[in-house]
C-alpha cells in the first residue's frame, strides 16, 4: 500500500514527458527488485506502472511478461503476448528471448528453452545467465537419459 501512495504522489509530480520516463524507470528498478525478493505480484504491477508511463520501452514488456508468468495467474498466451510486444519493439532484446527461454525450460520444452537461450547469448555473447541456464539444460537432459538407459537394466 505504501508503494502505491508513493507511486501516486511521484506521477502527480511527473507531468512532463521525461519526468514520466524517470519514473517509469524507477518502477522498473522496483519491479526487479521485487522479483529478486520473489514477489512476482507487486513486481508485476510496477512493471504494468512502467509501460503505463512509457510504452515504447520494449525491456518494460518482457518483464512484465516474466513477472506475469512467475505470478502464475495467467496463461503462457499471455506472458508470451508480452514478450512478442517487447521483440516487435526491438527484435534484438536478449532478455526477451531469455525469459521465453526460462518460460519454455519450466514448461519442460527443452528443445525450444535452448533455442531462446541461444538465441539471448548471440545477441548479447556476455550473457551469463542465458550461458548457465543451457548448461544446466543440457546437464538435466544427459542425466534424464542416463537414468532411462541404465534404469531399463
Amino acid at each position: 500500500q505504501y508503494e502505491k501512495e508513493i507511486f501516486k504522489d511521484e506521477l502527480k509530480r511527473a507531468w512532463k514527458l521525461e519526468l514520466k520516463k524517470d519514473l517509469a524507470k524507477k518502477q522498473c528498478q522496483r519491479g526487479k527488485w521485487f522479483l529478486e525478493h520473489n514477489r512476482p505480484e507487486l513486481a508485476l504491477e510496477r512493471f504494468e506502472s512502467a509501460i503505463e508511463l512509457d510504452p515504447e520501452q520494449a525491456e518494460y514488456f518482457a518483464w512484465t511478461g516474466w513477472a506475469l508468468y512467475r505470478t502464475g495467474k495467467s496463461g503462457i498466451k499471455e506472458s508470451e503476448g508480452y514478450l512478442k510486444q517487447a521483440l516487435k519493439l526491438s527484435p534484438r532484446l536478449a532478455v526477451a528471448y531469455y525469459f521465453w527461454g526460462l518460460i519454455k525450460k519450466r514448461e519442460g520444452d527443452e528443445e525450444r528453452a535452448i533455442e531462446y537461450l541461444e538465441k539471448a547469448l548471440s545477441l548479447n555473447p556476455n550473457y551469463e545467465s542465458a550461458k548457465r541456464e543451457i548448461t544446466l539444460i543440457k546437464k538435466q537432459s544427459k542425466a534424464s537419459i542416463f537414468g532411462k538407459i541404465f534404469s531399463n537394466r
